[in-house]
């Protein structure tokens, strides 16, 4: 079976409803291992056929935040079979939309796919800087919306270990 049909096998699995979650990872598996013999210029077939069956899964569906559930595992896979995708000049015009999605995905994945989106973006823009100017914006505001939570989470944080769980007072030094 060639590459194309291939791409178009998996791509409809991945938008069909009645396919249970726990085998759509299964054939998400079975296409993340399958790009060790991915070459570039099966990279437009790749962009063109399975990128928008992906990503329209990855945005449509809610992110669950329980690693061993299927849910998770499919995203998670997802994810990092974009991730292996390799980078070339066949990748070039697909840039921003890639950039683009997973900087979606950035702000709403659990901790460990957030970082694999934002590995993506970082080589994105390392390769594609020129692709991707008007792209350093909207980046640098997330980061800044993320960074600006970081002194409300860490004070939650310090609030709720300084209750004592007994209701006792805490005991001084």
């Amino acid at each position: 079976m060639s590459t194309l049909t291939n791409f178009e096998v998996y791509a409809s699995r991945l938008r069909d409803s009645s396919i249970v979650v726990k085998l759509k990872y299964t054939i998400a598996l079975e296409l993340c291992e399958s790009l060790e013999f991915f070459q570039p210029h099966d990279t437009p077939a790749f962009m063109n056929i399975l990128w928008p069956a992906i990503r329209e899964y990855l945005l449509n569906n809610p992110p669950v935040f329980i690693s061993a559930s299927p849910e998770h595992k499919l995203r998670s896979t997802l994810i990092d079979t974009v991730r292996r995708v390799p980078l070339s000049e066949s990748l070039r015009d697909y840039a921003p939309d890639l950039a683009n999605t997973f900087l979606e995905l950035a702000k709403i994945e659990d901790e460990e796919n957030a970082v694999v989106c934002l590995k993506i973006i970082y080589d994105l823009h390392r390769m594609y800087y020129t692709k991707l100017d008007n792209f350093a914006k909207p980046f640098f505001e997330m980061a800044f919306e993320l960074y600006g939570n970081a002194g409300r989470i860490a004070e939650a944080a310090r609030e709720a270990s300084e209750v004592p769980s007994s209701g006792a007072p805490p005991a001084s030094t």
